[in-house]
Parts: structure tokens; C-alpha cells; sequence
């Protein structure tokens, strides 16, 4: 699943000269773009004077402080990726330079300024102020320190208390062409300030340390700000996390690890289930027991890391298994006769005295095929509601069929069952075909006896526009690209 951070405050610094007059007190925290450049014995400024310009921008983190409080993310495995569009509207653009990017040690404010010609906007942050009455320690934030030290501007190095120990902040990006996007990988950053570690002041970014100090021209760099009209094209952190489950219960084959869920539900909520009087809860918290004849083997059950009462088994059966299930007959000889088997599955507290969940489970030999390639073809329909609204969660649900294998024969009408699959989705404009969520290996689809699903945040798309989803899938060995026209999903009423 992916969670977007927008912006909550951006702007940029400078001291640049324009009409031999600096503008260290200009202000442009509501322009539309966010501006790098670093101009070296230019002709408006006095000889061998370096002008520059630094970004700062700071996330609103309280939406993911939430989910981490419902155990729906998990802060070891997020990844959070700073993404900042880069905008070329003619103008000249530098080439080979590298960004760099810091945790701010230091609160500021946008400001209102909005004039990026003469830069005679003056109010909150701007080179000699990080917000009205305070000033940067040094002029710029350009005081680094380590983080715990006081008075500076922004942490060069510090100890995340990740198990790291005391480690480098500094996150580069090089750019080649000149029009790339930034994308940063800054989970550390994020994880830390949801953990209580690092105060979130936000970012700054600049030129790295060797740019800024060459005597080379660097004009001018720009990335869209968060008052642009587009909201996708505003700054953004996109927060990924493993959210998936996959319930191989259909799936399952002998000599191969395979995971079973149990879900306890009431009301339609999923909620714990209670032993004695505790919650069952953690690790290790409950048995599963499958077992045919004589034959019984015992696994152990934890809960989902993301979903509070989910429940699974990691569940591995040899089809080697001598073990007897009746008379002198073993799991082998079994499986060798019949190539499956059904089991008697029984879920139950650690103690085994109480049942919570009791079942059949069928487990199958692997699938044997005499070609290099099998003949299918698969067909994908979506299911979902058509609108939502904003900061919810909207349950998506595709269902893969193959055309091509053959049903059981019958004289009654059944409903063919889906086909539960591997695979990752991405969102698309169903107008512009521009892709606001690409195929991820964190954006799993999770599936079940009935077919696949998976959840989105619907801050993820831009407000009022229309999309579709595309599933990237792998099936019996080949790759491929589905999509779906028939479903689409609006945000907005």
C-alpha cells in the first residue's frame, strides 16, 4: 500500500543580487515553483560573490503517526521516497550537479512572498530568517550540527536510535540532464520522527557542499511547490508498506511453504480473539493443527503485523512423509496414489483447549506440465465502489479467470471461481493515461479463497480525476500487463 505526505509548508531562500542589491530578506513561500540555482561572479552581484538558493519543505507526518498507532504500518518495513517535480518552461536548465538533502534542526515559516523577479516580497523565512523575529544561526541555514546540538540549522549526522549508531544525513541525488525529478529515499528520516527520535522540522535542499562552493554557474533548477494547480504535481512523499496477505488455502502444494489466514470478525470489524479474559495477540499466539488418520503435525500462528485480529500460519507438508496414517499406509504412499490429500485443520489457543476455528484443508502435489509454455488466457474484472472521499481507505477487489482450463463438468449452475494471483497494480488517469501509482514490489495484491484485493488511500490520487487500475501479474511462469476499462474510481463526490 502506498500513503502520500503532501507538503504542508515549502519555499526558498537566496541571496541573490538584483540590481547590485541583495535580497537576503526576500520572501517567496506562495510562488508556484521551488527554485536551485547558484550563480558564481555574476555581473549584477559584487566580484567573486557567490549567489545561491536553498529549498525547504516539511510533511505533516500525523495521518501515518495514526496508522502506526492502529498497527496498520509497520516502521521497519515503510519506505518513504521524497518526490519533487521538476518543471522546464524554457528556460535554461543546469547539467551534471548533485542535490543534497538534510533534516532541518530548525522550525520556519512559509511566508506569503510571491515575487520571483525582484525578489521584493518581505516576510518569514528568507536568508537571514527561518521565520519572523528568529534568525538562522548562520545566515542561509548553513549552521550544521549533530543531532541533540542546539542552536544550528540543520542536522549533518546523529544517532535515529535505529541500530545504526551515529550515521551521515546527507541524501544525494545526481542529475545528469538537468530535468530529472528528485526522488530520494528518506525512510530514516520519516521513521524517526513518527518514532519520537527527530523532531520534524522538515528538510533542507541545496546544492551539494562542492557546487555550492566551485566556481561554476548553476541556473536554475526548479521543481514545482505545493501551490501549484496540479495536486500531483505538488511535492509529495510517497510512504510504501507490506500490507499484503496472501491466503495460499487454494493454492497450497506439498513440499512448498505456503501461508493460511484466520480472521475473526464481528460486526464487520476484524477484532481479536479472547482467551480466557486476554486479547490473543503477538507472535506465537495460537496452533494450527492439520491432521488426517494418525497423522498430525502442529505449526505456529502469529498475528498480521498490519491488520488487528488476522491470524496466519506458515504451513509446509514433505510429500516424503513416512509417517502412518492408517494401519501401515503412510502420507507417502498416500499422496503417491491419490497426489492429494484433505486434512482435518483445527486453529486452538496454545493450551489446545479452546477451538477457535475448525476446517478441511486440501492440499495438492505440485503441477506437472509437458510444455515449455502452458496455453491460457486470462481475463481480469474489477469490483469496488465508484467514489471516495478524501483520507479513506477504499477495498479494491480483481478477480483474475483463465479461459482457456476446463471447469468440472455439471448439470447444475456454479459461479467459476477466481484465480488467485501474484502480482503488483498501478493507478491510472483514465483521460491522460499518466500513471500516479506505478507497479511496486510493495504494492502487492494480497488474495483469498476468493480472489484477489488490495487497499488504496485515496490521497493517493488527485482530487476529481477519474482512474483505472492495470495489474502487473505472473502466471504459471509468464509475465504480463492487465487492464481493466470497465472499472473506473473517482475521488470526490
Amino acid at each position: 500500500m502506498i500513503i502520500v505526505s503532501t507538503s504542508s509548508t515549502d519555499t526558498y531562500i537566496t541571496n541573490k543580487f538584483v540590481d547590485g542589491i541583495s535580497k537576503t530578506t526576500a520572501n517567496v513561500g506562495r510562488s508556484g515553483t521551488l527554485d536551485l540555482f547558484k550563480l558564481f561572479n555574476h555581473p549584477s552581484a559584487p566580484a567573486l560573490t557567490t549567489e545561491l538558493s536553498r529549498i525547504l519543505i516539511k510533511f505533516d507526518y500525523r495521518k501515518l503517526s495514526e496508522l502506526v498507532i492502529q498497527n496498520r504500518i509497520n516502521l521497519n518495513d515503510m519506505v518513504s521516497i521524497l518526490k519533487l517535480k521538476s518543471i522546464i518552461a524554457g528556460q535554461s536548465i543546469p547539467q551534471n550537479f548533485t542535490v543534497s538533502v538534510f533534516p532541518l534542526a530548525k522550525q520556519f515559516d512559509e511566508g506569503i512572498g510571491r515575487d520571483i523577479i525582484s525578489f521584493s516580497d518581505v516576510d518569514q523565512a528568507n536568508f537571514l530568517s527561518s521565520s519572523t523575529n528568529t534568525s538562522w544561526n548562520l545566515t542561509g541555514s548553513s549552521l550544521s550540527g549533530t543531532l541533540g546540538d542546539t542552536n544550528i540549522d540543520y542536522y549533518y549526522q546523529g544517532d535515529l536510535l535505529d541500530g545504526n549508531g551515529i550515521q551521515t544525513f546527507e541524501i544525494t541525488q545526481s542529475f545528469i540532464d538537468g530535468d530529472e525529478d528528485l526522488e530520494v529515499n528518506i525512510s530514516k528520516f520519516v521513521s524517526a520522527s513518527i518514532a519520537g527520535n527527530l523532531t520534524n522540522h522538515g528538510f533542507r535542499i541545496s546544492f551539494s557542499f562542492n557546487q555550492e562552493s566551485d566556481q561554476n554557474n548553476y541556473f536554475a533548477k526548479r521543481f514545482s511547490s505545493r501551490h501549484v494547480k496540479n495536486s500531483f504535481q505538488r511535492p509529495r512523499i510517497e510512504n510504501y508498506f507490506n500490507d499484503f496477505e496472501r491466503d495460499d488455502r487454494e493454492l497450497i502444494t506439498f513440499n512448498s511453504t505456503g501461508s493460511l489466514y484466520l480472521t475473526n470478525q464481528i460486526g464487520g470489524e476484524r477484532t481479536r480473539f479472547i482467551s480466557g479474559s486476554s486479547p490473543v495477540q503477538g507472535e506465537n499466539c495460537l496452533l494450527l493443527t492439520i491432521s488426517t488418520g494418525s497423522f498430525e503435525t502442529t505449526f505456529n500462528v502469529s498475528e498480521s503485523s498490519y491488520r488487528q485480529g488476522t491470524y496466519f500460519a506458515n504451513v509446509f507438508v514433505s510429500s516424503y512423509d513416512n509417517s502412518i496414517v492408517t494401519g501401515s499406509i503412510s502420507l507417502s504412499q498416500i499422496i503417491q496414489a491419490s497426489s492429494s490429500v484433505t486434512f482435518h485443520e483445527k486453529w486452538t489457543s496454545l493450551d489446545q483447549s479452546v477451538v477457535f476455528q475448525s476446517n478441511d484443508l486440501t492440499i495438492n502435489s505440485s503441477r506437472v506440465s509437458q510444455g515449455i509454455f502452458e496455453n491460457f488466457e486470462l481475463s481480469v474484472f474489477t469490483s469496488g465502489p465508484e467514489t471516495g472521499s478524501k483520507d479513506s481507505f477504499v477495498l479494491i477487489r480483481p478477480k483474475f479467470y483463465d479461459l482457456v482450463s476446463q471447469d468440472r463438468s455439471s448439470k447444475f449452475a456454479f459461479v467459476k471461481k477466481p484465480i488467485p494471483i501474484k502480482g503488483t497494480y498501478r493507478i491510472v488517469d483514465n483521460n491522460t493515461g499518466e500513471v500516479y501509482v506505478d507497479f511496486n514490489d510493495l504494492n502487492q495484491m494480497s488474495y483469498d479463497s476468493n480472489g484477489n484485493y488490495f487497499e488504496i488511500h485515496t490521497d493517493s490520487i488527485p482530487y476529481g480525476r477519474v482512474v483505472n487500475f492495470e495489474y502487473k501479474i505472473n502466471y504459471l511462469g509468464n509475465e504480463r500487463i492487465l487492464k481493466d476499462r470497465n472499472y473506473t474510481f473517482r475521488l470526490g463526490e
